[in-house]
Formats: structure tokens, sequence, C-alpha cells
């Protein structure tokens, strides 16, 4: 049967004009009942997912690109043809003349689809096994599948540092749940996927249940979920600490006030860029404050073990990175000395785009005093708030 898909998701397919389907595999001479992704075909082609690419060819070999992916998504969710004809496309390089405008519309619309920048949309671009990993992985958050996932199986395979940092948490879930499965011990994440892999994964993706949160706890902080609350409007308050802490065994010290200037100003510019305000969390911020401990030792992305830097906590997107060497005399004067701090983010085009993503919902911060540098690590999630305080407990 036809998964239930009510709303949105992300990205990318594949050029060629398809006008013409199938509505069984049967009908399709390159694809044998021998094939592994037969099973495959025939679920997306009786779910009227998928066209043929002629009268009696499928093309399992064939690369997907970003318009096919969200043309097939929008028909899982079984979005109207007509959707977002009476308004103007979002993208510069989708016309309504693009079989696939309904669906980069409504995925648009559902928040789902960004573009690649520049309000362009990519429909040519080809998709790869990671970002199909993170599309399903946000959509099985956002509309209350599995999201529970374990590193057991992904450290098995052998390629795991050529997974995106965005990527980790959502291939961890995928290879948890058999939704991507790699070969020869290897996942392939930055190779493009063809469209009978994207079927099977559709196909996996089917089979993963719904696990909707109920008879949520209340909390002390306010306000408090009850079993009358939508827990998709739970939005507690949490104190944020201020100040300095006390100085460490290691001779440093954390500076609250400094942390808390700086993200107010990251704030200020997502908001002057249309982009929402990231929510605090207190587990980023002991997240952030470990990576922030840890940039002495080693300042990169890799943590002192050799582990990626988003393995401090779980439903980690990215992660910004700063150190100062004029802490001491710059500090007196807090508001224009994070202000340098956040513009150099804003002037490094890597660090500018984790720092507006319009994908991430919270953040934290933490700058780390050693002498008279202080370290700085942002951290940011496109999690929920329930999900940090509830589903990782």
């Amino acid at each position: 049967m036809k998964s239930k898909f009510i709303a949105s998701f992300l990205l990318l397919f594949l050029t060629i004009s398809i006008s013409v389907s199938a509505a069984s595999v049967s009908n399709f001479s390159d694809v044998k009942s021998d094939d592994w992704y037969y099973n495959a075909v025939a679920y997306t082609t009786t779910n009227s997912l998928f066209n043929g690419t002629s009268d009696n060819t499928f093309s399992p070999d064939i690369s997907m690109t970003r318009g096919m992916f969200v043309a097939v998504l929008g028909r899982l969710a079984e979005v109207s043809s007509t959707y977002g004809t009476r308004q103007s496309t979002p993208f510069v390089d989708v016309t309504q003349a693009d079989y696939f405008f309904p669906y980069a519309v409504w995925a648009n619309d559902n928040g789902i689809v960004t573009g690649v920048g520049n309000n362009a949309f990519d429909p040519n671009g080809q998709i790869t096994r990671e970002q199909m990993a993170t599309i399903f992985f946000r959509y099985a958050e956002k509309f209350g599948y599995d999201i529970t996932y374990s590193n057991e199986k992904y450290i098995t395979f052998t390629d795991t540092n050529n997974v995106s940092t965005y990527a980790i948490n959502a291939m961890q879930w995928a290879t948890t749940h058999n939704i991507v499965n790699g070969a020869d011990s290897k996942l392939s994440p930055q190779d493009n996927a063809s469209r009978a892999q994207v079927a099977q994964i559709f196909l996996n993706f089917s089979k993963l249940e719904t696990s909707e949160p109920t008879n949520i706890p209340t909390l002390t902080s306010t306000p408090s979920p009850t079993s009358s609350t939508n827990w998709e409007n739970y939005n507690p308050t949490y104190t944020i600490p201020t100040g300095k802490s006390a100085v460490d065994i290691d001779g440093g010290y954390y500076d609250y006030d400094l942390a808390n200037e700086i993200m107010a100003q990251v704030n200020a510019l997502r908001a002057q860029n249309g982009v929402k305000e990231l929510l605090y969390n207190p587990k980023i911020q002991e997240w952030a404050s470990i990576r922030a401990k840890e940039l002495p030792i080693s300042y990169s992305h890799t943590r002192p073990d050799g582990s990626n830097c988003l393995t401090v906590g779980e439903g980690l997107y990215s992660e910004n990175l700063l150190r100062s060497t004029e802490y001491t005399t710059r500090i007196t004067n807090i508001k224009e000395y994070a202000s340098e701090l956040v513009t150099s983010w804003y002037n490094s085009d890597s660090h500018r785009v984790a720092m507006l993503s319009p994908v991430e919902n919270l953040g934290a911060i933490s700058c780390y005093v050693d002498g008279d540098t202080v370290y700085i690590d942002n951290l940011f999630s496109n999690r929920t708030l329930y999900y940090m305080d509830y589903l990782i407990d």
C-alpha cells in the first residue's frame, strides 16, 4: 500500500522528460525478475511514484537528479499536479513548464527545499546517497516515524570518513533501519544515486514504522507539556548561564556572557537574512562546552580521540569554530568584541552557510578561555526541543 505522506521534504532528480508511465514492472524490458532492484521497481511503479523512460524501459542505471527526486517525493505525498500554479516560482531555474514545478514549489513551501544559493534549485544536479539519507531522516523526524538509531552498523563500513558532517546522523539512522545499505563494506556516500537505487530506498523507507510520541511527561520548565498539549508546540524556557564559571583544574574557564552576546548577534544576522532564530537548549550548550574545551588540544572539526566533532552529542547538524588571542584586552567591550568575532564567521563562506542555514532550529555557543586565548564553539541542530529533551534520553 502507498504510505501516508502528508507534506514536505527536500531536494533532487533526472533531466529526462518523462511522460510515459508503466502500471506494472512487467512492462519494462530492462528490469528482470532476478535483478536486485526488481521488487523496488515493482513497488514504485505500482504506487505511481516512478514513470518509465519509454513504454517498455525503466532505465535503472540512469542517475537521479534533484528535479526528478522531488517529483517522486511529491507523488508519494500525493501533491496535486496543479500545486503552486497561482504563485510565482521560488527558484530562478524552475518554471511552470517544468514537470517537477508543483513538487519543487510544494517542497519549498514546506521548508524542505531551500535551494543551492542565489535562489537556484539546480534541478539538473545529481543526488548523492548521503543526500537521500538526509532527506528521509528529516522527513521521518517531522512526521512521526522512528528516528532512533545507533552507531553499531554504521561503524562497520570502511568509508565513513567520506560522509559529510551534515549527513552523519542521517547515515547512522539510515543504516540502522536498512534504508541505505552499502556494498563491499562501503557506503559510497558521495556517489550519485541511480533510479534503481532510489526506488530501493523508497521501498526501504516504506517499511519504517511511525512512532509518534504519546503520554509526554511534565517538565518543571514552562510551559510544560500536558496530555492536552500537542508535542509539536512544545516550547519550554530554560535558565541560560551568565557571568563566568569557576576556573577548572586545567586553569581555564567559560565566559557565558561573551557566548550569550555572540549568540544574540548570530540570531540578529539570521533575522536580517530572513532566517528563523536559533532556539537555545541546555544539552547542546553542554556539548558545545565539551567541544570548546577540546579546541586547545585539537583546533579542528576532529576531536582529540580522532572522531568527528558531531559525535559529542546527538542530533547535531554542523559546527562553527573560532579562536581569538586578544581575549584579555578585547573583552572590556563585549559587544564590539562579539561583533568582530561574528563578522569573521560571516565573512567566511563556509561559516556563513552554517550560521544562516534555514534548516537549523537549535543552537548553542560556548566560549572557553585558556590564558589570553578564547576558543569558541557553535553547535547547530535541525531537530526540535522535544527531541533533545525527551527522545534522546
